[in-house]
């Protein structure tokens, strides 16, 4: 369990830095459906695929069997976390591609360490 809160920490701490204050509103104008529109996207989604690479590989550790796709889920479920918190903050940029890179990266994380565990 220590292992899927250490890699639980940097995720929360990098997608609310700097810490939006939680407003008692939503912000849905501000959500960007479509995937890939910004001119930073593809950095930005390497770098959100990275950073939840370690939750994937601590899942998949922890699970022991069933691994890739508990890990998946729970990738998802944090990026959907992560997203609807930045849904109401006045200065955050919610993103279907978010969710579609921090589900990859939690995937990815957990297909690495089931390789290496064979």
């Amino acid at each position: 369990m220590a292992a899927v809160i250490a890699a639980l920490v940097p995720i929360l701490l990098l997608t609310t830095w700097p810490f939006r204050p939680f407003v008692g509103h939503s912000h849905w104008a501000a959500v960007e459906w479509m995937p890939f529109t910004q001119k930073q996207a593809p950095l930005d989604f390497v770098l959100n695929t990275l950073l939840f690479v370690p939750l994937g590989v601590a899942v998949a550790w922890r699970a022991r069997s069933g691994g890739i796709g508990r890990a998946t889920v729970v990738g998802l479920l944090v990026a959907l976390l992560v997203e609807t918190y930045q849904i109401f903050t006045h200065t955050a940029f919610p993103t279907l591609a978010d969710v579609l890179a921090n589900t990859l990266g939690a995937w990815g994380g957990a297909v690495i360490w089931s390789q290496r565990a064979e």
